[in-house]
């Protein structure tokens, strides 16, 4: 079945809801402690400013009607500090696909389709976070040519 990219439309909050929901679940299994359970993955707000903010943008990944992965992007401006060189960048929130159509290119579409974005809308580079336990998806940034910039720790008590 042919893929199309796609900027997101209002109708297509039921699909996302439903990958945010998996990868939601992904997280959850391994960070119990940071993240609940709930039956809004994809708050509506969320998605509605996605859809209004003119710093932001996101993309549908579409194989027949069926919505097979999401890129959510923030647009962000970096000169707050004296110290820290002005510049723009592309903050990718979310990127996911759906659990039965990973290991596809799916994914790397939609990160290139960002970065693409990101390009033409002048920012200097995109940057993302993402989760230690989660090696799949450092190993695909690695391989897409992402470079870990730093680490965030934590002590739990």
């Amino acid at each position: 079945m042919e893929l199309k990219l796609r900027p997101v439309r209002p109708e297509d909050y039921g699909g996302i809801s439903r990958l945010e929901g998996q990868l939601l679940a992904a997280h959850r299994a391994h960070r119990p402690d940071f993240f609940e359970e709930t039956d809004e993955a994809y708050p509506m707000d969320e998605f509605q400013s996605l859809l209004e903010d003119k710093k932001a943008f996101g993309v549908v990944a579409v194989a027949g009607e069926k919505i097979t992965g999401f890129c959510a992007v923030k647009l962000k401006e970096v000169k707050t500090a004296a110290y820290l060189t002005p510049h723009s960048y592309a903050f990718i929130n979310d990127i996911c696909v759906d659990e039965t159509c990973q290991r596809q290119g799916i994914g790397k579409q939609l990160f290139e389709y960002a970065v693409k974005e990101a390009k033409k809308r002048g920012m200097s580079c995109v940057r993302l976070n993402v989760w230690e336990f989660n090696q799949g998806a450092i190993g695909f940034y690695h391989a897409l040519g992402m470079e870990d910039q730093y680490r965030q720790m934590e002590l739990a008590f």
